[in-house]
């Protein structure tokens, strides 16, 4: 089974929940008849990122100047953005204009990808303005 949680302390504490339930049903029997055993896929990015606003921040500016609706949704899963933030490069998901990911019918739009192309070059285009002042402003 997977253990989710956008919550760090709420993951732990699944994870504790699990531990109390095999200790129980253990109990019952002669012997251990149930094990287990965590291994970690990968962690929640949110707590990294709520350390470093800047970078959700760059983004929010920049959809903001390509006169987007500005519109978070927390997501949990693993992505390239769990592995570059565990490596020490805080980085939130983007959108990619893809839709019905992981099916048969998994697609995405030449003009989604002009958009994502051109948000991609708005985003280093306002890093570089903001080098001097970052906007730090933190994250909900």
């Amino acid at each position: 089974m997977i253990i989710r949680d956008f919550d760090t302390e709420k993951f732990f504490a699944k994870q504790e929940f699990l531990k109390e339930l095999v200790s129980k049903i253990n109990a019952r029997y002669d012997k251990p008849r149930v094990t287990l055993k965590f291994t970690e896929q990968y962690r929640n990015i949110g707590d990294t990122i709520k350390k470093n606003p800047y970078i959700v921040n760059l983004a929010i500016d920049s959809y903001k100047r390509l006169g987007f609706e500005v519109k978070i949704v927390p997501f949990r899963g693993g992505t390239d953005g769990n592995f570059f933030t565990q490596k020490g490069i805080p980085t939130p998901n983007l959108f990619n204009g893809g839709n019905n990911f992981h099916g048969q019918y998994e697609y995405v739009t030449t003009e989604a990808m002009a958009t994502v192309s051109k948000t991609i070059l708005t985003i280093v285009e306002e890093h570089v303005l903001q080098s001097q002042s970052r906007n730090m402003t933190p994250l909900p």
